[in-house]
């Protein structure tokens, strides 16, 4: 009996206790790792969900659309836009610089003048009418605040709805009717 106890090797508890802490070490490891996975597939679905909710700008009165409601129905015609980070002015168009809005892949850019007026959206209207009366697409120059001059070689198209003047720089046929249907559709 003597014997069999010199083969067993004493029991250590500090052996014991090294051999457990690595081992609930990497298991807390792991349960972090499985809750911060949960936690990211969470924010991801809840991104997702808050892009659909996405609130559209309120629609706005005639007389009183932004570029924002401009956007909007370039949106609803199927076109891809992106608003732009400087603004222009036409020859033709003064008082009012115009804020572009981007299509596409950048080849067409649109600029919108919003007119508004301190007597009210039906003065507004009425400005923009007077001034959209007075343009030449053929002459019609578009400029940067730098005096560099806007798709001096691009066909110039430009349209009424509302309070808003829009001049297409660029794109086809099909896009000028795009356009054009989104503009002149803002009563």
């Amino acid at each position: 009996m003597s014997r069999a106890k010199q083969l067993d090797p004493p029991a250590n508890p500090q052996q014991q206790t090294k051999r457990r802490g690595p081992h609930l070490l990497s298991t807390i490891l792991f349960l972090v790792a499985i809750g911060f996975a949960l936690v990211a597939a969470y924010l991801y679905w809840d991104e997702s969900q808050n892009k659909k909710n996405d609130p559209t700008p309120p629609p706005a009165a005639s007389g009183e659309y932004t570029l924002a409601q401009v956007k909007t129905a370039l949106d609803q015609q199927g076109l891809k836009t992106e608003f732009g980070r400087s603004s222009g002015h036409a020859n033709q168009i003064s008082g009012v610089p115009g804020q572009y809005i981007s299509i596409g892949n950048d080849d067409a850019v649109v600029y919108v003048f919003v007119f508004s007026s301190s007597e009210g959206a039906q003065a507004a209207i009425q400005i923009a009418s007077d001034t959209y009366a007075g343009i030449d697409e053929s002459s019609l120059v578009l400029t940067r605040q730098s005096g560099d001059i806007i798709g001096e070689d691009q066909p110039k198209h430009a349209f009424l709805g509302s309070n808003i003047i829009a001049v297409l720089v660029g794109g086809d046929d099909a896009l000028v009717e795009d356009v054009k249907t989104a503009v002149e559709g803002l009563p």
